[in-house]
């Protein structure tokens, strides 16, 4: 019996009941899944997906039943499912992968030398220390406890992080970049059998100055496709190096790109979907719906090894964050022609400023014919969010 751990509706994976498959969710998302046609049978809810829970549960369950395999698409669940998979199955070797891509000062340890990244630093004196830099949460997702200095004496004066346990935390120099790009796709058998580059507008730096974070199709499709391969060839190397051989997994891998230099750096990566819609910007543009390819190849089933696909149109999201005004009217649906609009905080309220890039006012999905037509819709988008918003 295979067993899939996840927090989250199982809408936004686009998962559905399959032979040989238990799921484990919290009580509040058993609905939704029987919803979707699981049976009773098949759905676990715990009180709480921690790994004292998950240890008792499987203790008991392989008296009962043969435990093939513990996954989960969920970041923050990745290094205890490593160690749950290595407690209770046999010939799936994924504990150390799992653990290499939660955690990020074993992330950079092994990519040392292969590909290149941001340099960090293990010692804390702070004369050592770059004029600028980045201090991260080892093992934090959604940009979470991320604090960016510009000066040494802004350093020094948030003791917090000078204080706080040097162990837990990683401090790395600022990249000189122009673009941010992700590759997404699905590895199978240490091989990347499916990519898709998209890129954000605006350095990821700037999201919390203009709570706004814009990801599309990357351009680089058109205007210089050595980009694309690079980073897909890339993406590869990390796989290699820190993926699971025996595993198939979906990736999102975040690249700096200078193209002054023409350099790719890496950023960081995850066995997950990428956030933003991303799997619904792949099928808006490139007509392959990589939620169900995903379960189909995790599954077996009429397995297709395309590698690189060709964009019809530019997909784009576009997230405003809460950013502490009050938003007095729903967004004009009718501005632009689009796939998605969610809002995610109550019209008329104030919204407390976002404390990571979880923490979203509304999402705006859309596609493009062409360049012109993609900056022309931000531009209207832009003008609507000033529109609806107080002006506190």
């Amino acid at each position: 019996m295979k067993y899939f751990i996840y927090k989250y509706s199982p809408k936004t994976i686009g998962l559905t009941p399959q032979d040989n498959l238990k799921v484990i969710v919290p009580r509040s998302k058993v609905e939704e899944y029987l919803k979707l046609g699981f049976n009773k049978i098949s759905i676990i809810h715990l009180k709480n997906l921690t790994f004292y829970s998950l240890i008792s549960f499987f203790r008991t369950e392989q008296k009962l039943e043969l435990i093939e395999e513990i996954f989960t698409l969920d970041e923050s669940l990745m290094s205890d499912i490593g160690l749950l998979s290595s407690i209770f199955t046999s010939g799936i070797k994924g504990t150390e992968s799992k653990l290499f891509f939660k955690d990020k000062y074993y992330m950079r340890s092994i990519l040392n030398g292969i590909v290149k990244q941001p340099r960090i630093f293990e010692e804390w004196d702070i004369t050592q220390l770059p004029k600028q830099g980045i201090i991260k949460p080892r093992r934090s997702e959604a940009g979470k406890g991320v604090f960016i200095y510009n000066t040494k004496d802004a350093l020094q004066k948030d003791l917090r992080f000078l204080t706080k346990d040097t162990d837990q935390v990683l401090i790395e120099e600022l990249v000189d970049y122009e673009v941010m790009l992700s590759c997404d796709g699905i590895v199978s058998n240490g091989k990347l059998i499916y990519a898709f580059v998209h890129e954000y507008i605006g350095k990821i730096t700037e999201i919390s100055e203009k709570n706004i974070n814009i990801k599309r199709t990357a351009s680089y499709y058109w205007k210089n496709p050595k980009v694309i391969n690079a980073i897909i060839q890339n993406s590869q190397k990390v796989v290699d190096y820190l993926g699971d051989k025996n595993d198939t997994y979906p990736i999102h891998f975040e690249w700096f790109y200078s193209e002054k230099k023409n350099e790719l750096i890496f950023c960081e990566g995850a066995c997950r979907f990428g956030g933003a819609r991303i799997p619904f910007l792949i099928e808006d543009a490139f007509g392959l719906n990589i939620l169900s390819k995903y379960w189909e190849v995790k599954f077996n089933k009429n397995i297709e090894n395309k590698k690189v696909f060709f964009p019809k149109n530019i997909a784009s999201s576009f997230l405003a964050f809460n950013d502490g005004k009050k938003q007095l009217i729903n967004f004009n649906t009718e501005l632009i022609k689009l796939k998605e609009y969610s809002q995610y905080t109550k019209i008329g309220t104030i919204s407390e400023p976002k404390n990571n890039s979880s923490d979203i006012k509304f999402l705006i999905r859309f596609t493009s014919i062409d360049e012109e037509e993609f900056t022309e819709n931000i531009k209207k988008i832009k003008q609507e969010i000033f529109h609806i918003h107080s002006p506190i």
